[in-house]
């Protein structure tokens, strides 16, 4: 909780090396007995992929960048460009060849949500205007917009310059569509010309009034010229060089390269962000509770004209005493190209080293791990050296006296098997040790782990779900009183029972299911009503996308576990039947478009756990945890357009996104609710139900912040106001 400030020779490689390494630390850390401890080893993760076209860019720097060929603007002339030390007009989710400092820059959807003022969308109407941009010379102009249009998908916009209330012009600009007719899916630059006076001018942006709801709009470039021959080219619209370095000069005063810590480790971020001066820091202030781990998010930015690639050491963290913990992980992340979101830092890459590119930006994920810390104060520094860099970042590190327990009875898992890995790896075994890393105690496709069942309860899984009967029997064979239907779910159900004995789990901890999202119909009763009368020692679960209070009611009785759709939580009285029953009752979700967006970890991943406390429900679960349609390095969509992947492969194990981590943050945040609950129990026992109440209070307002979270820091504040809470009643 974030409170402040050896693999196969086919391997496709371009930029990443292929061999395994395994690099020994300088230095040995001491034990939280206050004894030396052996010599820390740090493996490094590499890719793993047959298939992938392009590599990772960690900003490791094995490529030239050629300055002069940046210096793409115009000489002369107006030259407006919205970035963030300009106008401060910015787009976020194309490109990372423009700044991106402003995360809540939205996929314009004709059905966003409303929120009405600059750089905000509105239903049906959304509407931007841009800041007032500084004068301009009297003149013809030309305003080009950069976006996206999706195949076959209108997406026209409407578009207004002012100087004053005047408009000056108003067009619509959008319909690009190819000689078949088509409507093209591509990014665009869109140009319309204007003459202005000189003075100041204002863009507007929106939606057609009269249009019915659409496909999505992305904008993230407005640049406007008064260099009527110029032409923007490509995706690569950097400032020229004389203007980085005078940038360089004024934020890095001197440095070569500068540390700016993000207040949130959600943040979307792209690789030519560019901090302000008041951004700039070496201190990294992260809080804590016990047993859990915190992530933070530092971004290094070069303010130099050369390539540089500097080494990364972690110490140990030491309290006041000096005794020594852990230290902090740091991982590299990876801008990965995703197709509708071109380059986002999605891959969390262990490395000892990370590589600048002339005045980009690069990420570094620090986690600190406080299982086993006692509650105190902390510090480590973040050493990076090379090429003429000599800096550390000074982690400071506060754990609260409350330790979060894992709560059993609260289940969560994710579909998917372990992502590919190379011949002879143990990929099981390290898809078993990361799901349960991440918070997850029930262990889906059981089957997968039958040759590993000791390290299944040696890591701590409470319970398994399997697939029992041959789907296509069981969705076309409608003779349920036959006696060959009644022996084929008997012998299938009793497979499933060997594979729960095998791995440990007893009847209240081992589901089957017999058709994945079935439709509640009269098939799907029958079969689920012979499945119960078999009574095989398992229970029978569920899935349905959609289920109706009269659905509910009707299958209670032969459903022993239930996960609907999430979007049954907006059907309290489904919900509500459900819950009456004496089954399990959890949900799922499948993040499946969006899963490229680095802001989907918060509003989808982490708010999961946070919504089933809001219903006081059993568990949730989500789809999927490895890309299915091929190697989540490609991460391009299937034809449906989704991506399903929060891992990627590894040489040395599954490799984390933000949307992983962040599923693992709402876990924690889940249980840590659970101890205040436990709290406020034990306060109403004691017979102070004044401080119980003001508890209980606390744990509402703060469950409301998370599940309705506007942006990342929602999730902090709410989580603040929980800590306090439990204080509060000791």
């Amino acid at each position: 909780m974030r409170v402040n400030s050896a693999p196969a020779s086919h391997i496709v490689r371009t930029l990443l090396p292929v061999s395994l390494i395994v690099l020994t630390a300088v230095s040995a850390t001491r034990s939280a007995d206050g004894g030396d401890s052996p010599t820390a080893t740090v493996v490094e993760d590499d890719v793993f992929s047959e298939t992938h076209a392009l590599d990772p860019l960690l900003n490791v720097v094995d490529f030239k960048t050629n300055l002069p060929s940046l210096r793409q603007r115009p000489e002369e002339g107006t030259h407006l460009y919205w970035e963030g030390e300009d106008l401060l007009f910015v787009g976020a989710l194309v490109d990372t060849e423009w700044t991106r400092r402003a995360p809540e820059w939205p996929v314009f959807h004709a059905a966003a949500l409303c929120k009405p003022g600059p750089n905000k969308t509105c239903a049906f109407q959304w509407h931007i205007v841009s800041p007032e941009a500084s004068a301009v010379k009297a003149g013809p102009h030309r305003l080009w917009i950069r976006r996206v249009q999706w195949s076959q998908v209108p997406a026209p916009i409407v578009v207004r310059v002012l100087q004053g209330t005047k408009v000056v012009v108003r067009s619509t600009l959008g319909d690009n569509i190819n000689k078949d007719g088509k409507y093209q899916a591509r990014v665009f630059w869109d140009p319309l010309d204007v003459t202005l006076k000189e003075g100041p001018v204002t863009i507007e942006i929106e939606k057609p009034k009269d249009e019915t709801p659409s496909g999505d709009r992305i904008i993230d470039a407005v640049y406007l010229t008064s260099n009527l021959g110029y032409v923007p080219v490509g995706r690569t619209q950097l400032p020229p060089v004389d203007v980085l370095k005078k940038r360089a000069k004024a934020i890095g005063r001197g440095a070569k390269v500068v540390a700016w810590p993000a207040e949130e480790p959600w943040i979307s971020y792209g690789i030519h962000d560019w901090p302000d001066a008041g951004e700039v820091s070496t201190d990294l202030n992260i809080q804590a509770c016990q047993d859990e781990y915190e992530p933070a998010l530092v971004r290094l930015t070069s303010m130099h004209d050369a390539p540089m690639t500097l080494n990364i050491a972690a110490g140990s963290l030491k309290d006041v005493t000096g005794k020594t913990f852990t230290p902090p992980e740091v991982r590299v992340a990876a801008f990965m190209p995703t197709g509708r979101y071109s380059w986002q830092p999605l891959a969390l890459m262990r490395r000892r080293t990370v590589g600048l590119a002339p005045y980009h930006t690069a990420g570094l994920w620090i986690t600190v791990n406080t299982h086993g810390v006692p509650a105190g104060d902390y510090t480590s520094t973040i050493a990076l050296k090379g090429d003429g860099v000599d800096e550390k970042i000074n982690l400071r590190l506060t754990v609260h006296p409350i330790r979060i327990v894992w709560d059993p009875e609260f289940r969560t898992f994710v579909w998917g098997g372990p992502p590919e890995a190379p011949e002879g790896f143990d990929a099981k075994a390290a898809y078993l040790r990361d799901i349960a890393a991440h918070g997850n105690n029930c262990l889906y496709h059981t089957e997968l782990a039958l040759d590993h069942a000791d390290l299944v309860k040696k890591l701590g899984f409470v319970s398994g779900l399997s697939r029992s009967v041959d789907w296509g029997f069981s969705s076309t064979r409608k003779d349920y009183d036959s006696e060959e239907y009644r022996k084929v779910m008997a012998e299938s159900i009793a497979k499933a029972k060997e594979a729960a004995d095998a791995l440990g789990f007893d009847e209240k901890h081992f589901s089957t299911m017999l058709m994945d999202e079935p439709s509640l119909d009269d098939h799907w009763f029958n079969a689920h009503k012979v499945a119960k009368e078999v009574d095989a020692g398992v229970m029978i679960w569920v899935d349905p996308v959609i289920v109706t209070p009269e659905q509910a009611r009707r299958f209670l009785p032969v459903i022993d576990h239930w996960m609907p759709h999430e979007m049954n939580l907006s059907r309290p009285e489904s919900i509500k039947i459900l819950k009456s029953g004496k089954g399990r009752v959890e949900f799922y979700n499948h993040f499946t478009q969006d899963a490229a967006n680095p802001a989907k970890s918060w509003t989808w991943f982490r708010r999961m756990p946070w919504r089933a406390w809001e219903h006081q429900l059993d568990g949730c679960a989500f789809y999927c945890y490895h890309c299915p349609y091929g190697n989540g390095w490609v991460h391009r969509p299937n034809n449906v357009g989704m991506y399903y992947a929060v891992v990627y492969s590894g040489t040395v194990g599954p490799i984390p996104s933000p949307n992983w981590e962040a599923w693992r943050e709402g876990r924690e945040d889940r249980d840590r609710l659970a101890v205040l609950q436990a709290a406020i129990d034990q306060a109403r026992k004691q017979g102070d139900d004044d401080a119980a109440d003001r508890a209980k209070a606390a744990m509402e307002w703060a469950v409301n912040q998370a599940v309705n979270a506007s942006s990342p820091a929602n999730y902090r504040e709410a989580n603040k106001r929980i800590i306090q809470a439990i204080l509060d009643l000791r």
